[in-house]
């Protein structure tokens, strides 16, 4: 926690924490906190040869950067709950969700899954959220985003078409955190746990809808997770699953760089 919050003191100053670790003598989940609340990335380093591309990568980025400390407020309106999925610092300050998303780079791809809970209400009435930035120098001039929902009755609803990015999104991250979540159980040997967890995800990525190839992708790799973590596995592929989970959560490439 000390670490954790150094990290984050560094973070209000403008200043980055981006962490590596080299070999299998580490504890991942204190970088990938440490780099979360530091705005910066987790890498994993498992040959030497990889350092270098890492180190090019993260200076690369770090000289691309337009927008320093990057927030983003969502504005619910009365009744509607936020909840983020996405693995960025969050807190709800009492009229909205302010999502710490950390500096951005140019051309950047940056994807948020966030659950959002209507309000029982009449059918035709409407909820939404107001979505807007700002960075370290305050507001950006950009305009106000409202995305709005009409409430209607379970059947009319569950017939509207979904969107296929969405979804594909949420197939992601479900299975990201689920594998994150799992890890300790293998190091425990509380395979049960392991199972638990990865049958649970699984069964909520095929409720997405698994004729989607990309779904079915996720589905795929949950079935082959957990038929390898209810076993012991080394440290060298707790790390590699590690590192593939938080970028995935990030909204980052499998090599933890930006998506463009």
């Amino acid at each position: 926690e000390s670490l954790a919050e150094a990290a984050r003191e560094l973070r209000r100053r403008g200043i980055v924490t981006t962490t590596l670790g080299i070999g299998a003598d580490f504890q991942e989940e204190l970088l990938g906190v440490m780099s979360r609340v530091g705005g910066g990335q987790f890498y994993y380093v498992q040959r030497a040869e990889q350092l270098d591309a890492m180190l090019q990568a993260e200076i690369g980025e770090a000289m691309a950067v337009i927008a320093h400390g990057v927030t983003l407020q969502l504005c619910p309106s009365p009744g509607v709950r936020l909840r983020l999925m996405s693995d960025y610092p969050s807190a709800w300050t009492g009229t909205h969700l302010a999502v710490e998303v950390g500096d951005l780079i140019s051309g950047q791809q940056l994807e948020l899954l966030v659950g959002v809970r209507l309000p029982s209400a009449l059918t035709g009435e409407t909820a939404s959220v107001e979505v807007c930035v700002t960075d370290a120098d305050g507001p950006i001039e950009l305009p106000i985003q409202t995305v709005s929902w009409q409430l209607a009755p379970g059947r009319a609803n569950d017939r509207q078409p979904r969107d296929p990015a969405v979804t594909r999104l949420a197939a992601e991250v479900i299975a990201a955190q689920a594998l994150l979540a799992t890890l300790r159980f293998n190091r425990r040997g509380d395979f049960g746990a392991v199972r638990h967890q990865l049958d649970e995800a699984i069964a909520k990525v095929r409720r997405l809808g698994d004729s989607d190839l990309e779904v079915d992708r996720h589905v795929r790799a949950l079935l082959e997770a957990r038929e390898r973590l209810t076993q012991y596995v080394d440290e060298h592929e707790l790390k590699a699953r590690y590192f593939a989970g938080t970028s995935a959560a990030r909204s980052k490439r499998p090599d933890g760089t930006a998506r463009r």
